[in-house]
């Protein structure tokens, strides 16, 4: 008898990494019904985050929520309770690419996201916050996030400048709430990707055409990112231009630490333990 891990990532427009698992489990069961097979579907910080997590950690909780989806279409979703005390959140399953029926690069906005942080900041068991952001459909620098925990983003007239990439530009001043409890073991944001908020590399020019943006839209949005970036008085960084910016702004608004999706989400679910305990590993991601 060999001991079989099964740990692939997600095969995009085929499979999840929980679908992928389960057949190359079938398959190898086929011919080795005799090895101790485990799956370990895995995610690097993106869409499946929380599939993934929940089939490895039987005694995580759903926490069902209500949020806007990207372009505000309210809709049903979750975020998953973890040793009790964890709150692991996707933003591909609250504001991504996969809730909007057609793709707005210049009006999406991530506030559902901040709907279901504000969701888990709400509950008393919560003492850690663990944000997956791959996967977003906007470029807005997680300003919308931040505006549903209370955060106010004011033009000179001194009105809320509305949700979206396209109003950044707009944005005179910000103002933070003043009742905001971070959680005693804080908030982290888990990124798949190295990329600066701005420039050539950053979050507008390689991942808002995905996102549907036009040359023109990608050169309004970069302003509008370099615009907040001065104005919120940070230097840019690596891993500031994931999620359309959203982690930008977690970070240098609200405290948060960007964190590698990959060592985090390993970490969660020991992955390191069950590679040691394994003969054979099989991964992949498509």
């Amino acid at each position: 008898m060999a001991r079989i891990l099964i740990a692939p990532d997600s095969f995009k427009g085929s499979a999840t990494s929980l679908e992928v698992a389960h057949a190359i489990k079938q398959g190898w069961i086929s011919l080795r019904s005799h090895d101790l097979v485990e799956c370990a579907p895995f995610a690097d910080g993106g869409e499946g985050t929380l599939d993934c997590v929940e089939s490895v950690r039987a005694t995580s909780q759903r926490i069902p929520i209500t949020v806007q989806g990207a372009t505000g279409r309210e809709h049903q979703s979750s975020w998953l309770l973890v040793d009790g005390d964890v709150a692991v959140i996707e933003m591909a399953t609250l504001c991504g690419i996969t809730t909007v029926e057609k793709l707005d690069p210049l009006g999406a906005h991530s506030f559902g996201l901040g709907q279901a942080i504000a969701s888990a900041l709400g509950d008393a068991r919560v003492n850690e916050i663990l944000i997956s952001v791959g996967g977003s459909a906007s470029t807005d620098g997680g300003t919308g996030a931040l505006a549903a925990l209370g955060f106010r983003f004011s033009d000179v007239d001194g009105l809320p400048v509305a949700l979206g990439g396209q109003g950044l530009q707009h944005i005179a001043a910000i103002t933070k709430p003043s009742d905001l409890k971070i959680p005693t073991r804080g908030i982290k944001v888990l990124v798949d990707v190295q990329s600066p908020l701005l420039g050539a590399t950053g979050a507008a020019h390689i991942f808002g055409p995905q996102k549907g943006a036009s040359a023109q839209d990608v050169q309004l949005l970069d302003a509008g990112l370099a615009h907040l970036l001065q104005l919120v008085g940070a230097r840019d960084r690596a891993g500031y231009g994931a999620a359309g910016g959203v982690a930008f702004g977690l970070s240098a608004l609200l405290g948060a630490e960007i964190v590698s999706g990959v060592q985090t989400l390993a970490a969660l679910i020991d992955l390191d333990g069950k590679i040691a305990s394994a003969d054979y590993v099989i991964t992949g991601e498509g």
